[in-house]
């Protein structure tokens, strides 16, 4: 069982918020500050800072100069006051969301960063398996911190999303107005500018620049080879005591009732490199004749002592002895090197990279005695060590360079080794050449033409100027009203935004509507104020025509109506 932990840096990152609310205020606690109120341990705000901080380092590869990090910390204090904001709103209308809720929509709705992610493909492609399992069970990546996301941001965040559409942004005004507009009939007269219709020019240098704008776009299927060495790191005495302790500690709450599964839960941030494994039924005879001893001695759903090895340590636990078979679990605690020994062992791996540049890396390898290995020839998304991290860093560094280039160290958690490596081949960026590619760009830069040509073609009408007969359409809606039809498509919010536009006073604009970009003008409207209208008709229909940024400008607002109180200098 592996225990790699999936943390991306935009999840990291929000997550950084949450730490405000989940530490308890004591009473000798010192504050950062208070927002509407609520009390901020300045130790929480530092942990959300330093987040913030190493997401900075982390996609700048440098550190924040001065000015940066006061743009830091005063983005730390905004998050921080949304998402108070948030969990006052939550506790007022009693919203959460159940772990059932988190899993049906993560399977319904997989993150495009996970879609395209190494650590869940399988040949290249995104394997559904791999990501199944990790969200249910934490293995082969460790999903909690998503799921967390999920369950106290996201999910609660669309549910608020909901009500408040219905409650403090649909006013006394907007349902009257609502009202009015799903009562009325109109008279209108609507000019469509179908792009279809349309024949723009596009120019060579116009698909040149487009080519040369967006090469992602055209890049061969990439691919790469390298040859690397792993420089093992040798775990101190100290680490070894500390194995040796954590053995003993495990093996103690294994006797005293504990399952192996709440170990792994209980110890998974501290230590997420313990291994957990079933043997199956083997031959007594195929056992190793030290282990069928110990074995013997033990009862069934016994526990061993921990026994050591040049690696680690191994707690036994007998499941069942046979005639001429056993079987048996093992929880492992291997020897894992502290920080402090990486960092000692690194100086080594750097004489190693400037050695490796001068002579390269197999020559390198050979004068000191390190296995090479070759990836051989490789697509981007291969994962050829079992450490997806490491992986990354290499591809991060090797995109671009040329054969011969020599990576810097990257530390590898899972090989418990420094990692070096070198290019062979490296086709990350080649593109596919202008000529194979001009009639695709040319068929992009027309349907883009259309729309722009289309979209001047109905703000001219606009405006009122005499616009070329070509693409027009004229459609002439006598009883117009929220339920009717244009152009074959229904349309019930069209008709909804015209309307709330006219009686407002608002300048006219165009729409579109099935591909079409429709003009109106409306000749006469009655309102019949005998209609019954729904509620929740209403709702619904003032939550749709709602602007796409209605919820980021409500919540702008209110962070910048928060009180804030800041004790820190």
């Amino acid at each position: 069982m592996n225990y790699r932990t999936f943390r991306p840096a935009a999840i990291a990152a929000a997550l950084c918020t949450l730490l405000l609310a989940a530490c308890a205020v004591t009473k000798d606690a010192k504050l950062a500050g208070r927002i509407n109120g609520t009390p901020i341990p300045e130790s929480a705000f530092m942990d959300s800072y330093r987040g913030h901080y190493n997401n900075f380092q982390i996609l700048n590869n440098r550190p924040p100069d001065n000015e940066e990090r006061e743009l830091i910390k005063r983005q730390t204090w905004q998050d921080a006051t949304k998402h108070v904001i948030l969990t006052d709103y939550f506790r007022k209308y009693s919203i959460t969301a159940t772990p059932q809720e988190v899993l049906d929509t993560l399977q319904k709705q997989v993150p495009d960063y996970i879609m395209n992610s190494p650590r869940f493909m399988t040949d290249g492609k995104f394997d559904p398996n791999i990501y199944n399992q990790s969200l249910q069970y934490d293995t082969p990546e460790n999903m909690k911190p998503l799921r967390q996301h999920y369950q106290e941001y996201l999910i609660p965040i669309r549910k608020l999303q909901q009500i408040l559409a219905g409650t403090e942004l649909f006013t006394r005004e907007d349902r009257k107005l609502a009202t009015k507009i799903l009562q009325s009939t109109a008279d209108i007269q609507w000019t469509g500018c179908d792009p279809a219709a349309l024949d723009p020019v596009v120019t060579d240098g116009e698909i040149q620049a487009y080519y040369l704008n967006n090469q992602e776009k055209f890049k061969l299927d990439p691919y790469y080879s390298l040859l690397y060495v792993l420089v093992p790191v040798q775990a101190s005495g100290a680490d070894i005591h500390a194995a040796a302790s954590l053995a003993d500690s495990l093996a103690a709450e294994l006797s005293a009732g504990s399952t192996a599964s709440e170990l792994l839960a209980k110890h998974q941030a501290t230590a997420p490199y313990l291994v957990y494994k079933n043997s199956g039924f083997i031959r007594n005879d195929d056992l190793d004749p030290a282990l069928y001893a110990l074995l013997s001695q033990m009862p069934e759903g016994g526990f061993s002592a921990p026994v050591p090895d040049a690696e680690g340590l191994t707690i036994y636990q007998l499941e069942q002895r046979t005639k001429s078979m056993s079987i048996f679990n093992t929880l492992r605690v291997p020897h894992v090197p502290t920080q402090a020994s990486v960092d000692l062992a690194k100086p080594a791996t750097q004489r190693i990279v400037a050695l490796a540049s001068a002579i390269g890396l197999a020559d390198a390898a050979d004068e000191m005695d390190l296995a090479l290995q070759d990836t051989g020839r490789i697509p981007a998304t291969s994962l050829w060590i079992d450490d997806s991290r490491a992986v990354e860093s290499i591809l991060a560094q090797v995109k671009g360079q040329p054969s011969g280039f020599v990576s810097a160290p990257v530390y590898s958690q899972s090989s418990r080794a420094w990692l070096v490596a070198q290019v062979q081949e490296n086709q990350l960026d080649n593109a596919r050449a202008l000529n194979e590619v001009s009639d695709q760009i040319r068929a992009r830069l027309v349907e883009q033409k259309r729309s722009a040509l289309a979209q001047t073609i109905a703000g001219q009408i606009l405006a009122g100027q005499t616009a070329p007969p070509t693409g027009l359409i004229e459609v002439h809606l006598p009883d117009m009203n929220y339920r009717s039809q244009l152009g074959g498509q229904s349309a019930g919010d069209l008709y909804y935004q015209v309307l709330r536009a006219h009686w407002l006073g608002l300048a006219p604009s165009y729409h579109e509507l099935g591909g079409v970009f429709w003009v109106p003008r409306i000749n006469s409207v009655k309102v019949d104020k005998s209609l019954k209208v729904a509620s929740a008709e209403l709702e619904a229909a003032f939550t749709r025509n709602l602007p796409s940024d209605w919820f980021e400008n409500w919540m702008a607002a209110k962070i910048k109506s928060a009180n804030l109180r800041i004790f820190l200098p």
